[in-house]
């Protein structure tokens, strides 16, 4: 407690949301960023869960990545 767990995953954040909502509920700030394509509608699955959550990219792609790129 008094951590903050950030999570970064380009993978559907359902496997793994319970997992996240049980460490906020232990006193962890849990905030997650979400990669990809589908990026934007993973963050918005977390935040209907109630974990804040943003959206990025990697430039110029993930092999050759030298900036990550984060959106609200």
């Amino acid at each position: 407690p008094g951590g903050t767990v950030l999570t970064l995953s380009a993978r559907d954040p359902r496997a793994y949301l319970g997992a996240m909502q049980r460490l906020a509920r232990s006193g962890y700030r849990v905030e997650h960023v979400a990669l990809g394509a589908d990026g934007a509608k993973h963050a918005a699955i977390v935040r209907r869960h109630g974990i804040p959550a943003a959206s990025a990219t990697l430039d110029p792609g993930w092999e050759e990545a030298d900036a990550l790129v984060l959106a609200g």
